[in-house]
C-alpha cells in the first residue's frame, strides 16, 4: 500500500543570516552557497495518524528547480528528525540546532549531467530514503530537516514548495487488507487514485505520481 503525505508547512535557514527566517520566501534553497554559508530545510507533513500496517519504504520526494554553483559536485544532504515542536514561522539558523535528531547517515543528491559529462541543472525530481525517521514520525510528528554538509565546491539547490512541485513523503505500508474505493462512493468521475501492483491506495487526497514523480491531484476523500 502506497501513501502520499503532502507538505504542509516549510522553510529554510541559513549561516549567512543567522537571526532571519526563510518562511515566505518564493523558494527553499539547500546546500553550500558560493559565499560559503550553509543553507539547510525545514519540512513539516500532514497528520500520519491514519498511516495503517508496518511501514516499510519512506521517500522524501523534493523537485530541484535550480542548481546554482559548481554543477558537477553532488550535494552531500543529511536527513534529520525534529524532535520537538517549534513555531516554522519564527525558525532561524541560531535556533535550529536543538530540534534536529543528526544521527541519520549522509546522502547524496547527485550532479544533474548530461552524457558528456557537462552540467545540465536543475528541472528534475530526487528522493531521500528516509525510512527510520518515518517511522520515528508516526508516534512524535514534529517534520524534519535537511541538513546541508560542507564539502569541495560550492552548490546550492532551490528545491520547488508550491502547487505540483512542493515536497511529498512517498510511504510504502504492509496491510493485512487495502482499501477500495467504489466510483459510487462520493468520489467524483475523473479523479485519480493512488496504484501500485493492481490495488487502489486510500490517501488523504486522492493523488497518483506520474513517471517524471509529478503529482497528478484528485480530490479529497
Amino acid at each position: 500500500m502506497l501513501t502520499i503525505i503532502p507538505c504542509t508547512a516549510s522553510t529554510y535557514v541559513t549561516e549567512q543570516y543567522v537571526n532571519s527566517t526563510g518562511y515566505g520566501r518564493e523558494r527553499l534553497y539547500l546546500g553550500y552557497s558560493y559565499t560559503y554559508y550553509r543553507h539547510h530545510v525545514f519540512l513539516q507533513f500532514a497528520d500520519l495518524s491514519g498511516i495503517r500496517g508496518t511501514v516499510t519504504a519512506a521517500k522524501l520526494k523534493l523537485y530541484i528547480t535550480e542548481d546554482t554553483g559548481a554543477y558537477r559536485y553532488d550535494l552531500p544532504i543529511r536527513p534529520c528528525r525534529v524532535t520537538q515542536a517549534y513555531d516554522i514561522v519564527k525558525l532561524s539558523y541560531a535556533r535550529h540546532a536543538g530540534l534536529i535528531d543528526t544521527t541519520q547517515p549522509v546522502q547524496r543528491i547527485l550532479a544533474d549531467t548530461d552524457d558528456d559529462g557537462e552540467p545540465d541543472g536543475g528541472n528534475r525530481w530526487v528522493e531521500l530514503d528516509v525510512l527510520p525517521i518515518v517511522q520515528a514520525m508516526l508516534t512524535s510528528n514534529h517534520g524534519l530537516a535537511l541538513q546541508a554538509q560542507r564539502e569541495h565546491g560550492t552548490y546550492c539547490n532551490t528545491i520547488g514548495k508550491d502547487g505540483d512541485f512542493a515536497p511529498y513523503l512517498l510511504i510504502e505500508q504492509q496491510v493485512s487488507s487495502l482499501y477500495y474505493h467504489h466510483p459510487n462512493d462520493g468520489i467524483k468521475s475523473g479523479e485519480v487514485y493512488v496504484q501500485q501492483r493492481g490495488g487502489l491506495r486510500s490517501a488523504t487526497e486522492i493523488l497518483s505520481v506520474g513517471a517524471d514523480g509529478t503529482l497528478i491531484r484528485g480530490g479529497s476523500q
